[in-house]
This record gives C-alpha cells, structure tokens and sequence, in this order.
C-alpha cells in the first residue's frame, strides 16, 4: 500500500458476510471470495468513493429468514478505470448463454450512471424453487426480464426499468403482463405500473379472465408504506384463490366451500405501512353465480353485489340474487386482519324458496329471514325464522330396514355429509312457523301435522336436524303394515327431542274397521322401541285382536262365536296359523307388491295366501290410494277375496269433514250380489 499515492496492490481471500459493511438485518449474505487489490484504494467515482481492484464471489448465499435462503451463487466485481462491471450467477447455470444480474456503469462527471440487466428465467435459475423462497411461498413461478438505467449523485439515486417479461403462478393461476410496464424510483421509493392479466391453468383458456391496471408507489424506510391502485376487471374464483393463499388458508374451506364465479369491477386502492395496510374502494359483481361444493346443490344465481370497503371494513350492499328458485336480498359487513376475516355479519331475506335436499324426500318451501354471521368458535351461523307455506316428507321407507334396526337396536343418525365438508361448519338455528300443515306422504305413513310454537331447525347446513314437537291432524293413515287394512289416525303427535338423530317419540292413537268389531291401536315409544297397545269394540283378547289384525278373515268367525271361550280359541288359533302362513306369502312377495305399487301409482298393494282349517287357500288382495278432491284428501280402498266357494270384491270411499266421518262402499260376491254399506261419525277430542 502507498500512502502518497493513495494505491495498493495484493490479495485477499477467505469467508465474508454482510456484517462487515455493517448490514446487521436480514437477508443475511455470505460467500467465500478472492479479492484482487490494484490501483487506488480511494477512487472517485461520482459522488462516492470506492476501492479499485476485483471481487470473484464462490459459495455464495442469501439467507431471508430462518426457513428461506437462496445458495450457490457466484459473482464477478470489478472497479477501475472509472468503470464498474459485475455480474451474478448461480452456479449450476454457470455456462448459460444468459446471465442473471449484469452491472455496467461509469463515472460521468460528478455521478455514477449505467445498466442493470435481470433476466430470471428458467435459463438463469430454477424459477420455480426461487419464487417459492423469494415469495415465502405466495408464488408457484416467476419469470422477470427488464432493463434498468440509474444515476447515482450528491442528490441520491434515480432509476428507471423497462420490463420486456414479467409473468407467473400462483394457486393454478397464470398471470403475465399485457403491455411493457416499467418501474422507476429513488434511493426513498418505488413506483410501478403493470397491465397484468392472468388465466386458469387447469383449463387452458387463452384469453386473461383477470385485467388489472395495477400502478402505485412503496417506500423503501423502515414501515414500507404502500398505496397502490387496482382498476380493471377481476375473475372471482382466482379472486378467492389468490385471498386464501394470501391469509394462508385452503381455497376449498374458503367461503365455506362455496366458489364464486363471475367478473367483478374494481376500483381499489391498498395502502398504510405493511402491518395496517387498509383497503378502499369498490368492487361491483354483476350476474355472478356462487357455486356450492360437494353434492350441496343450492348456490346463488344471478348473484349483484357492491363491496364498500374503507380501511379493515368491507360493507356489503344491494345484495340480490337467486338461491333455491327463491328470491334473495340482503345487506351486511365484513372486518379484516393480517391473518384473513375477523367477522362477518349478513342480514338477508330469502323469498319464495324450494328446498328439496336432505333428507331424501324432505321438500320445503316458504320465506327466510336470517342472520349470516361469524361465531367465536371460528364457524358461521344461520340464525332467523322460517315461515314455510309448506313442507313435505315424500319418500319410499323401507319397512325391513325398520325392523332390522329395531331388533338391533339402531338408531338411524341424520348425518348426511362427511363433517369435514365446509358447509357442515355453517350451523342452523331457525323458528319454524308453518302456515299449512305438515305433510307425510311415505308409503307407510300418510299424515298431516302442524308444529308446535317452538319447532326449530338445528344442526348444519349439511346435515340438518328437527327439534320440537308436531301434532297430527286426524284421518291420517299408516298403510301397508297390517293385512287387517289401514290404521286410520284419530290424534297423534311425534316430537323430536335430538336434532342429531332420526329418532322421534311417535304417540299415536288410531282405529282400524274389521267388521263387526273395531280395532284401536295406541302406538307410542321411539323409532327404534315402538310399543303398540290394541284394543277392540266388542271386547276381544289382546291375543284375538292381534290375531284379527293379522288375519281379519277370522272376523265373522270371533264375532259369532265371541260368546263361546272353546269356539273363539279354536278361531284365534286357526286365525294365527293362517296370519302365519299369509305373512310368509307377503314377506315373499313384497318386492313384486312394492314394484307393482310404484309402477300404478299407488298407496297400498297387499297380496296374502292363507291355508284354511279345511287344508283350501284363501287369497286376499287389497289396493288403496288417496285422491285429492276440491281440496280435500279422499282414501279409496278396493279388495279382492277369494276362497274356495265365494269370490268377494268390494271398494270404500271415506271423506273427513274435521271430525265428522263418512265412509260409503259396497261389496258382492256370487250369487249374494253388491250390498252397499257405509257409517256417518262425529268425535269429539279434547287432547
């Protein structure tokens, strides 16, 4: 080293990191380097001063937190001459015809000027690993090709960047800029104005669905304050997409499963240090749809909607749409932080809807008014009152799978979707005020019933479940059980006590006609411990009633012979092994009945072959079906029985007008002829 001179000569070598020029924060660097000293130690070079000489960079990497760093890069530095020329690489891309950072600048005057070339590409770097460093994971890919040119003097630094590439990935999304955009800035700030558009990977499509004019300034001090603007169009599944990875969160589980579809218009602006940043603007979505996931079938068509947003709040106005064939409107607000929603509250009215989902057969339809919010358990709620003009239950029961559950002790659980579905995160608390009544229209139970004041809906929007109590109203029917015919409903009640279970206490008390007698039956208990009580008018045997029940051939025989205990033992017996034997016809031949019932439209189809004392068959067959007459609900039954001796065929009609009953047929055989019989009743109830 020559002090008069201000020069040096020698060689320096060993291991150097960015604490020695006194850079203490992340990104921390390091490489190992070989340092040639010539010419001056203290050169001028516009308005700094730099020591002549060359820097060769091996081994080197950059360390951006404690899971994030880039390594094996390698470098080239050189000052003298008034020049200064340096480029960076990686190593495994040593021999690339490009190179990743070229530096080419020259003392001008009192200032340095000159280029910088980045070209990031899949020739210069492993594009994908890097953005996933460089990012911390928000980007899938990255490619950058621009061109800088800088002055450096006594007033600070000023650039300038034309930007020939800049494109990308992120969550299956491509985006790449539509025009050239350039950067410029200075030693305090950033500005920037980029055309970008972005398209689906998944479906190749050509055209950018997203258009963006993004343009705005950052600064380069210690809060990294933003304001950066947003003006164009923007597809909303890549909306939501790209807001999940922001916040860290899954796409699927976002919006609880629901995927938006549409174009919206906006006109936004981000800023505010890093950590406070604010959001204002609007975002205005116009015929877009939201498209629910899994097999939930009810999205929101035709959906228009204004986001209000100023700071960390969001105000949703003019909500219109279409859910569930119903008309939808509403309003509400949304409260952000760093980490995604905060809380949400939305207040809609949902009109004239139809609900047929779950459970299979479950129809509903009527108005909602509701209250969509965030709860504290990070789950949403649907709280409100439903007013349904009607709900119906329309299903094929399978009366074996009853009986094999009930032996086994069963419960049949409502559980209808996965739990980890998103929508099951969604629970449902809602009034239930029912304008008309209830209708069980299965192919064992057809009732009418109204809800007491306290009916709710409970349980989620993927598995909902009942609570409360419904009262039946009288002339209900519960067919195709008993051969003796249908169990005509005087009062009733089923109450759901658990709105996680299928499982509801069932009371109801019921008659069946078997000429001369009259059945009654008090069925009660729950679906899986039913506990039927009959009884008759005239009095018979708990054991000759079921015996009637089973087998009503056995009705003339229990009535002439009710005075004589021998006689009436001798036809309950022969009742019983005759019931046996027409039971085994039954359970034989119940999926022809069953298909024969669908395919004409029926409500019963019942076929019985029974042996008689003598060793002849008896063949009953019995067909029913409820008309709808001028509003009112009209039960038709025809049979048909045959023995040896006497075909019989007959047919009765029965109208409910509250509790007054007539019921009219006729009945005829060879060679009696038709004799029409029929009854008026009136009940009075008090339960």
């Amino acid at each position: 080293m020559n002090l008069a001179s201000e020069t040096w000569n020698g060689r320096i070598t060993g291991l150097a990191d960015s604490h020695i020029l006194g850079m203490t924060k992340t990104p921390f660097a390091s490489a190992q380097i070989e340092v040639g000293l010539y010419g001056s130690y203290a050169a001028n070079y516009g308005s700094i001063v730099l020591p002549e000489g060359n820097v060769i960079l091996r081994e080197g990497q950059i360390k951006i937190d404690s899971n994030n760093r880039l390594e094996g890069l390698t470098g080239n530095i050189k000052v003298g001459n008034g020049l200064v020329l340096g480029t960076v690489c990686f190593q495994d891309f040593l021999y690339s015809d490009d190179t990743l950072i070229e530096l080419d600048t020259r003392k001008n005057g009192n200032a340095l000027t000159g280029r910088l070339n980045i070209a990031f590409s899949p020739e210069t770097a492993d594009t994908a690993g890097l953005a996933k460093v460089l990012t911390k994971g928000a980007l899938d890919n990255f490619n950058l090709n621009l061109t800088a040119n800088g002055r450096l003097s006594d007033r600070g630094l000023s650039w300038r960047a034309d930007i020939d590439t800049l494109s990308g990935s992120a969550f299956g999304l491509e985006f790449g800029q539509q025009i050239l955009s350039s950067l410029d800035g200075n030693s305090e700030s950033i500005r920037l104005a980029f055309d970008l558009g972005s398209r689906n990977l998944d479906y190749g499509v050509a055209e950018p669905l997203s258009r963006l004019r993004v343009n705005g300034t950052l600064s380069l001090d210690d809060a990294k304050t933003a304001d950066f603007g947003f003006i164009g169009t923007a597809d909303l599944e890549q909306t939501r997409d790209v807001l999940a990875g922001v916040f860290g969160g899954s796409r699927d589980d976002f919006l609880a499963g629901f995927t938006p579809i549409g174009v919206g218009i906006m006109d936004l602006r981000l800023r505010g240090p890093m950590d406070t940043m604010g959001l204002d603007g609007v975002l205005q979505i116009r015929g877009g749809r939201l498209q629910p996931g899994g097999d939930f079938p009810y999205g929101i068509e035709n959906l228009n909607l204004d986001l209000i947003c100023e700071g960390r709040h969001i105000a949703l106005k003019n909500l219109q749409g279409r859910m569930a064939r119903g008309k939808l409107s509403g309003f509400g607000d949304i409260v952000w932080n760093n980490s995604g929603v905060e809380s949400y509250q939305v207040q809609t009215q949902l009109d004239n809807f139809q609900y047929n989902y779950k459970p299979e057969g479950f129809q509903l339809d009527g108005s909602l008014n509701s209250l969509f919010h965030s709860t504290s358990d990070g789950k949403g709620e649907i709280k409100g009152a439903l007013k349904a003009t009607n709900m119906l239950y329309a299903s094929e029961i399978s009366l074996g799978k009853i009986i094999q559950e009930n032996l086994i002790g069963s419960v049949p659980n409502l559980q209808n979707i996965e739990f980890d579905d998103p929508i099951d995160a969604i629970n449902l608390n809602l009034d239930v005020e029912l304008t008309q009544p209830w209708i069980f229209d299965t192919n064992l139970i057809k009732i009418k019933g109204m809800p007491s004041e306290k009916f709710k809906i409970l349980g989620t929007l993927a598995n909902p479940g009942l609570l409360g109590s419904i009262e039946f109203a009288p002339g209900g029917r519960i067919t195709n059980i008993l051969p003796a015919g249908d169990i005509i409903v005087e009062k009733g009640s089923i109450d759901f006590f658990d709105s996680t279970l299928m499982n509801p206490v069932i009371n109801i008390q019921g008659q069946i006609d078997i000429s001369p007698f009259r059945v009654n039956l008090n069925v009660q208990g729950s679906m899986d411990s039913l506990n039927i009580a009959p009884s008759s008018t005239p009095t018979l045997k708990q054991d000759e009633v079921i015996s009637l029940l089973l087998n009503p051939a056995i009705a003339p025989v229990l009535g002439n012979y009710s005075y004589n205990n021998s006689l009436t033992s001798t036809a309950t017996a022969n009742g019983l092994t005759g019931a046996a034997s027409g039971l085994l016809v039954n359970l034989a031949l119940l999926p022809i009945q069953e298909q024969i019932r669908r395919t004409m439209g029926l409500d019963r189809v019942s076929v019985a072959l029974r042996a008689r004392t003598l060793g002849s068959l008896e063949t009953d067959v019995l067909i029913g079906k409820s008309l709808n007459l001028m509003g009112k609900t009209i039960p038709v039954t025809g049979n048909y029985t045959r023995t040896s001796e006497v075909t019989t065929m007959g047919g009765q009609m029965e109208w409910r007008f509250g509790n007054l009953v007539i019921q009219f047929g006729a009945s005829g055989s060879r060679p009696a002829g038709i004799a029409p019989s029929g009854e008026i009743r009136h009940s009075w109830s008090f339960w």
